[in-house]
């Protein structure tokens, strides 16, 4: 008599081991780029608001729209992983009343009084995946927009 007990299930487990490790090898790259694309979205996110912040810090920051891109780009560049390509950053301001019509920031007047004045940074960057997937693009556009009014 034979002293396993079961011995036609000796290489069960190591069968089973090496049929399922590269699916869950497959799974867990995928979750890594998965979290490196969340997390450059946020990175991307965080550098819009970064330059919108530098704009609505006075009425003298508000029209540096070259400075407000600027420092949406530099806070990128601090973030970001070199997967992600170079970022592109626009920024722009403008004027408006209360009521939400639009008027020159020179010359416009609204009937409340003085216009208020909004900044917007819109950044956009490029994400590599690390792997190509099937079905699935290797590189994901990641495009965010911050508008703050000035104080």
């Amino acid at each position: 008599m034979s002293s396993a007990p079961h011995p036609r299930r000796r290489g069960q487990s190591l069968v089973e081991l090496a049929l399922t490790l590269p699916v869950l090898g497959i799974l867990l790259i995928g979750t890594i780029d998965f979290a490196r694309v969340y997390y450059a979205a946020m990175a991307v996110g965080q550098a819009a608001r970064a330059g919108a912040a530098y704009g609505a810090q006075s009425v003298g920051t508000s029209g540096d729209d070259s400075g407000m891109a600027q420092a949406a780009l530099t806070t990128a560049n601090l973030d970001l992983t070199p997967a992600v390509t170079a970022a592109n950053a626009h920024a722009t301001h403008r004027c408006a009343c209360a009521d939400g019509t639009q008027v020159s920031c020179t010359t416009g007047t609204c009937s409340e009084g003085v216009p208020r004045i909004y900044v917007s940074v819109e950044i956009d960057r490029t994400f590599q995946t690390l792997f190509p997937y099937p079905g699935v693009p290797t590189t994901v556009r990641l495009n965010r927009t911050a508008t703050m009014r000035v104080q």
